[in-house]
């Protein structure tokens, strides 16, 4: 869910006058010295306090985080107060997770006092902010603080300020908090028992390699977890014998009959986590073993040259390689040589690679030495009654039928979906052997042919 908030000019130019550093009320001498106490403990680095008046919008918002954990928000001000140039503009985007929310704490903290009893109070992680007057305008002609808006616009907004040069993207120089890893997990563990916690701790630790047949919902679980860790804001490329050094880190390529630089997967990782302040951003790599790793993966060695995001680095050969093309390096690639003399390996510690590895089909696949699985925790996922939480007959039924292993793990993904409809309909359930043979597909042909 996504909403647009709104406020005065005013009060918006004055929290965001406050991104960075300490929370200074305007009026510090009309606030309660134990909330005041509170909120400054809270305030972070490209955060912003703001509140609501009226205790329904603050529920609303409430209510859409703790079931989503998170929302995504523009922050668009009203046509009063000043500079006069935020009118009716979009003059922030953020998100506010659980550990921004505040609830009642009475504090005076904006100038713009035309309505006092801004209380109900919560963070906003800004994502992008607006500098310069060219803005995006945004009326809005229903009245009130709070409407829930199309979470497509929203990211359309984000991804067109940050390629702007009048929006500010908030830059920080810290590591990951732990919270949404929580919220990840506990969201996640559900629909997945066992895994969830082992994948959302290694992923706190580091990168990670899903390991298991095909057909188990791998790639599922990765998204998954990228969408609650981080939003729509993660990277998702499936692998191919084709790869190279410049698909995956960036390299020299022809463009017009010119030679140029064209950034890879993980110098577009970088740029995006250079304002994820405390979020992890997440490059999930698809069938990882589907490409030469000595093709493909040689200076992945170097840049993650041990599980610890403590060790990794970009080196400086390179910073120097980009820098040597000067204009002829591609505009992303230009992006992270501003970003890198600003805040050095601070956004590569953010990044998580969480790839998948399918350990069946080898046709078309590379083995993946040693060197490269040692900078992955490995996470196996099999087929397992408790990670799909099937029916323990149909489940069995499962292993007696695949004893020649030719039977995909999607098929009892696929007969529990099945038995779930007939249970909805209310209609009287096939066999368990029935409900795998309908799922899987070519298997039932190949032995009523045998027979």
């Amino acid at each position: 869910m996504c909403f647009i908030i709104r406020g005065t000019a005013t009060n918006w130019h004055f929290a965001l006058s406050q991104i960075a550093g300490e929370l200074k009320p305007r009026y510090p001498d009309q606030c309660d010295p134990q909330c005041l106490e509170a909120l400054k403990a809270k305030k972070r680095d490209g955060k912003i306090l703001w509140a609501f008046a009226q205790y329904e919008h603050f529920e609303k918002l409430k209510e859409a985080v703790e079931k989503m954990g998170e929302v995504y928000v523009l922050a668009v001000p009203t046509s009063s107060g000043s500079p006069e140039w935020y009118h009716s503009k979009v003059v922030a985007i953020g998100r506010v997770s659980k550990e921004d929310l505040v609830d009642w704490c009475q504090c005076e903290y904006w100038p713009d006092r035309r309505r006092e009893g801004w209380n109900y109070k919560f963070f906003i992680d800004v994502l992008a902010y607006l500098e310069g007057g060219e803005g995006f305008l945004l009326k809005i002609e229903a009245p009130g603080s709070l409407h829930e808006v199309d979470c497509r616009i929203v990211e359309a907004v984000l991804d067109l300020a940050r390629r702007s040069g009048n929006y500010v993207v908030p830059r920080c120089k810290g590591g990951i908090e732990v919270a949404p890893f929580k919220v990840a997990v506990e969201q996640l563990r559900g629909l997945y028992p066992g895994v969830a916690e082992k994948v959302g701790a290694a992923l706190y630790a580091g990168n990670v390699l899903l390991v298991g047949p095909p057909g188990v919902g791998k790639t599922t679980l990765a998204v998954e977890f990228a969408k609650r860790l981080t939003g729509s804001d993660y990277i998702l490329a499936t692998a191919n014998a084709l790869w190279f050094r410049r698909d995956v880190i960036g390299g020299e390529t022809i463009r017009e009959g010119s030679v140029v630089w064209k950034s890879g997967l993980l110098i577009k990782a970088y740029n995006r986590a250079a304002g994820n302040c405390g979020r992890p951003l997440l490059l999930i790599i698809d069938e990882i073993n589907r490409a030469d790793a000595d093709k493909a993966f040689g200076e992945f060695f170097s840049i993650f040259r041990s599980p610890s995001p403590e060790d990794w680095e970009i080196p400086k050969s390179l910073v120097e390689e980009i820098e040597g093309y000067g204009e002829k390096a591609d505009e992303e690639a230009r992006a992270f040589l501003r970003n890198y003399r600003e805040m050095g390996d601070a956004p590569l510690k953010r990044i998580r690679v969480l790839a998948t590895m399918n350990t069946r089909d080898v046709r078309n696949l590379f083995l993946l030495g040693e060197a490269l699985l040692r900078r992955f925790t490995i996470v196996k996922f099999d087929v397992s009654e408790n990670v799909f939480q099937t029916d323990k007959d149909l489940y069995s039924a499962y292993q007696n039928m695949n004893r020649g292993g030719d039977i995909p793990p999607s098929a009892l993904i696929h007969a529990e979906r099945l038995r779930r409809a007939y249970q909805a309909l209310g209609l009287a359930e096939p066999r368990a052997e029935e409900l795998i043979e309908m799922s899987s597909g070519g298997f039932a042909l190949r032995r009523r042919r045998k027979s």
